[in-house]
C-alpha cells in the first residue's frame, strides 16, 4: 500500500514526497524476499475488529477466494462500491468502514482490509488533542486516505467544495498537520499500525510493560522503578548478585538473551549488572522524544544508577549502540565516571558494500538527512516486524557477514521461546531503536572525555562488521586504551561468549582497583 498523493497542490507536500523516497530508498537496499514477506505481512499487523478478506484480482478489482466471504453483507457493500466506477486507489469509503485494498503481487493474494468507522476513531484518539473527529470529518477523511481531491469528496457527497474545504480546515487543526497528503498519511500509517487504545478488553500501563516481558523471559532478574528529581519515572532491569559490584548495563537495541547460566557466571565474579531501560524500550505506547530529550533521559537513567547503586562514581558496562549514551555521560560529568568498558563498539556508520552494509547505510542515511522522515520510516519498519518470518529473514540479512552472529541467532530460535523474546523486545522498542540507528549514524568518539577515567574494549575477534583492526586503531588512539578480545565472537556477545566477556571484564574491573 503506497502512501497517498492527491492531485490537489500544497507547498508540505514535499514532506510527504521525501517520506516515500526514503521509504523507497531503504527499500531498495531490501532484498527481495524480505520485500516480500514486509508486504504479506502489510495488513496483519493491525489488531482489533476488522475484517481481512484474501481476494485474487480480476480486471483491475479484488474477487475473495472464499465463497462464505463474497456471500458477506460487508463484502456485498464492498462490491456495490466497485460497481459504482469509484476509482479504487488506496481504498474506499464505505457507509460504515473504511476498505484498503493492497495487491500482494502475483505470488500471493490481494488483501482488503475493511476497518469500522469505531475502530478508527478509537485509534486517532492519541493523535487528536485537538478535539472530536465528527462523522462529516471522518468521511472526508476516509476519501482523502483513499486518494480523493476535496473537490472530488465532495462531488461524491453531493456537497459543496466550501463544504469540504471548512471539514478538511478542523481535521488539520485536530490533528496537527497543514496539507491534505500529510493528513492522509499520517492517519493512514497510524491506524495501520498503531494498537487499539484497549487490547483484549484490558488497557495496558506502557511503563509497566517491560515488568511482563522480563518475568516471561527472564524470571531471574528483577525489576525495579525509580524517580528522578525531574519527576519522570525510569525503569531498570537488575541481574546478577545484588551483594555483588554494580555497574550500568547500557543497553543496545534490545537487551541481550541473558540466560541463568549467565546469571552463575556473574555470581562467580560478583558483578551486578543493572540496566537502566531508556525512553521507549520494552514499552507499549511510548511517548516520542526528539534526539536532545532522548539522550537527556537516558544520561538521567544511568544517573539514578550511580546515585541508588554506586554512590559518588560508576562503572559503565557499554554494550553497542550503549556506548553512544556512556560517552555523552562521560562528556557531561566525568568525575562521575569510574569506569567505561566499550563491548562490540560500534566504530563508524555501515557501508559495506554487501546487502546487509547497504540496508543498515540506507538507513544511516536516512537518519542523518532527516530525522522526522527517519522516525516515521523506522515506525513502520518495526511494526512490520511483528510476523516471526518477517523478523528473521530480516536479522538473518543484517548479520549475513558475521557467520558469529547467524549461529547466535540459530541457537535463539532453537530455544524453547522459537525467537519470541527478540520480536516482542524489538517491536515493543520502537521509540528508542529509532534513536540507536541514528546515534550509530553519528558515533562522536571525538567526544569521549579521554584520560578522565579509566576505560577499555572488550570486542569480538571475528565481527566484521566492526572490524578489530579498527577497534585497535581507536583504541590507540585514545592514549593506548586496552583491548580484549573475545575468541569466536561477532557482534551479538552473549551466549557462548557471555562468560568470557564477563570474565574479561571482571579482570578490567580488577586491575582498576
Amino acid at each position: 500500500m503506497q502512501p497517498v498523493m492527491n492531485t490537489e497542490s500544497d507547498s508540505t507536500a514535499l514532506h510527504d514526497e521525501a517520506l516515500s523516497s526514503a521509504m523507497d530508498e531503504t527499500a531498495r537496499a531490501l532484498p527481495g524476499e524480505t520485500l516480500q514477506a514486509i508486504a504479506r505481512s502489510g495488513l496483519s499487523a493491525t489488531t482489533g475488529s476488522h475484517v481481512v478478506f484474501e481476494c485474487e484480482m480480476r480486471g483491475g478489482a479484488p474477487v475473495p477466494l472464499k465463497r462464505s466471504d463474497s456471500e458477506s453483507a460487508l463484502w456485498r457493500e464492498i462490491a456495490s462500491a466497485l460497481r459504482s466506477g469509484t476509482p479504487i486507489g488506496t481504498g474506499l469509503v464505505l457507509e460504515r468502514h473504511l476498505a484498503l485494498v493492497a495487491e500482494m503481487g502475483t505470488e500471493h493474494p490481494a488483501r482488503v482490509l475493511a476497518m469500522p468507522d469505531k475502530q478508527i476513531l478509537n485509534k486517532l484518539q492519541a493523535i487528536a488533542p485537538g478535539g472530536q473527529i465528527s462523522a462529516s470529518e471522518l468521511r472526508l477523511l476516509k476519501h482523502l486516505i483513499c486518494g480523493a481531491t476535496l473537490s472530488e469528496a465532495a462531488s461524491r457527497d453531493g456537497v459543496s467544495h466550501e463544504t469540504k474545504r471548512s471539514q478538511f480546515k478542523s481535521l488539520s487543526r485536530k490533528l496537527g498537520v497543514r496539507s491534505q497528503n500529510e493528513l492522509a498519511n499520517k492517519v493512514l500509517m497510524h491506524i495501520l499500525l498503531a494498537p487499539d487504545m484497549v487490547e483484549n478488553g484490558t488497557a495496558v500501563e506502557p511503563s509497566d510493560y517491560f515488568i511482563d516481558l522480563t518475568s516471561e523471559f527472564m524470571p531471574f532478574a528483577r525489576t525495579l522503578q525509580l524517580w528522578s528529581k525531574s519527576g519522570t519515572k525510569h525503569r531498570f532491569v537488575d541481574l546478577g548478585p545484588v551483594s555483588g559490584r554494580p555497574a550500568a548495563l547500557v543497553h543496545s537495541y534490545i537487551i541481550a538473551d541473558i540466560r541463568p547460566d549467565d546469571i552463575a557466571f556473574l555470581h562467580k565474579h560478583g558483578v551486578r549488572l543493572i540496566v537502566p531501560l531508556r525512553n521507549g524500550a520494552m514499552a507499549r505506547g511510548a511517548t516520542s522524544l526528539d534526539v536532545a530529550a532522548h539522550l537527556d533521559h537516558a544520561c538521567e537513567g544511568i544517573d539514578l544508577v550511580r546515585t541508588h547503586f554506586c554512590g559518588e562514581r560508576i562503572d559503565l558496562f557499554l554494550d553497542r549502540s550503549g556506548c553512544i549514551y556512556g560517552i555523552e555521560y562521560g562528556r557531561r560529568w566525568p568525575e562521575r565516571v569510574a569506569s567505561a568498558a566499550f563491548v562490540g563498539a560500534c566504530v563508524r556508520p555501515i557501508n559495506d558494500t554487501s546487502k546487509t552494509g547497504r540496508l543498515r547505510a540506507a538507513m544511516f542515511s536516512q537518519a542523518l538527512k532527516n530525522w522526522k522522515l527517519f522516525s516515521l520510516m523506522m515506525n513502520l519498519y518495526t511494526s512490520r516486524m511483528r510476523r516471526p518470518d518477517v523478523l528473521r529473514k530480516f536479522l538473518d540479512e543484517m548479520y549475513q557477514i558475521n557467520s558469529a552472529d547467524l549461529a547466535i541467532l540459530k541457537v535463539e530460535y532453537s530455544s524453547s521461546h522459537g525467537g519470541e523474546r527478540g520480536r516482542k523486545f524489538l517491536t515493543s522498542s520502537a521509540e528508542s531503536v529509532k534513536h540507536d540507528f541514528y546515534h550509530q549514524a553519528r558515533p562522536r568518539w571525538e567526544q569521549h572525555s579521554k584520560g578522565a577515567f579509566p576505560a577499555a574494549f572488550l570486542h569480538g575477534d571475528q565481527d566484521f562488521i566492526h572490524p578489530i583492526e579498527e577497534v585497535r586503531a581507536l583504541a590507540k588512539s585514545f592514549g593506548g586504551v586496552p583491548l580484549h578480545t573475545i575468541p569466536g565472537a561477532g557482534q551479538l556477545i552473549y551466549h557462548q561468549h557471555f562468560a568470557p566477556l564477563v570474565a574479561a571484564y571482571a579482570g578490567f574491573l580488577a586491575q582498576r582497583a
